[in-house]
């Protein structure tokens, strides 16, 4: 755990913590060898707020919903760790008498009153289950896929893709069935980035026209072009309104 221990205390407008916050993260990421994004676990930041007042102002800035996601993400990216921006942070404001979640995080507060660490699975294997919302537009019985560093997980319309002269190119693991026609063929891919360190979608070529897209607690968060990241609780959102679930999972 790095912390930047140079910061005024005191009270202090929501703004000045939240940076305090981000740039004490940063310093924390940036330490962290790229692999380790492949945790998909969280940043977790402890503000100890002097008032009831400060208190207040701090729990509505860092609510849920609030301007902290984005926020965060864009703070990475300019900071060169942008192999980060899909690990979502959490805050806990504490009051003088509060008791933390974490009492290590508590322990380890600096000079600004804000203490982060990164959790991340250690010698654990993290995998990501794709789960189909509706069984029944599948090809094969089975609804759930699993992606491990190893092994991708190709999505597309039928189960075997072959090309002109019939020869196999693609065995579709998410197969859907042939009605599905804005699904393409080669719908999308889904594998582990060694880049990044986490698990991306990749679209493939195709002629359905549709397009997969991520959703990241409702919102569109995929970029044309570029692989998207994936953590836990997003979807995946196909043609035909087709859905696919993401979910982490862990073991030693």
């Amino acid at each position: 755990m790095l912390r930047r221990s140079d910061r005024p205390s005191g009270p202090a407008h929501p703004l000045d913590v939240q940076r305090r916050v981000f740039e004490a993260a940063e310093d924390m990421l940036a330490a962290l060898p790229a692999g380790a994004a492949r945790a998909h676990r969280r940043v977790r930041a402890v503000v100890r707020s002097g008032t009831v007042a400060e208190r207040s102002a701090l729990e509505a800035w860092f609510s849920a919903g609030g301007d902290v996601g984005p926020s965060w993400e864009r703070h990475l990216r300019g900071a060169g760790l942008a192999r980060f921006s899909h690990v979502p942070l959490v805050v806990e404001v504490l009051g003088p008498g509060d008791a933390p979640d974490d009492p290590s995080l508590v322990a380890d507060l600096d000079a600004s009153g804000v203490s982060v660490a990164f959790e991340g699975s250690g010698s654990t294997t993290t995998w990501l289950e794709l789960r189909v919302d509706d069984p029944a537009a599948l090809v094969q019985s089975e609804a759930v896929a699993v992606v491990r560093p190893d092994r991708p997980v190709y999505i597309g319309r039928l189960k075997v893709v072959t090309d002109r002269s019939g020869r196999v190119v693609r065995t579709n693991d998410l197969a859907f069935r042939a009605e599905y026609h804005a699904l393409s063929r080669r719908q999308a891919w889904v594998g582990f980035d060694t880049g990044s360190g986490s698990y991306v979608l990749r679209e493939g070529a195709g002629t359905g026209g549709g397009r997969a897209q991520v959703l990241r607690e409702g919102q569109p968060v995929t970029i044309e072009g570029v692989p998207t990241p994936l953590v836990d609780g997003d979807v995946i959102r196909l043609p035909h309104g087709l859905i696919v679930r993401c979910a982490v999972r862990e073991g030693a």
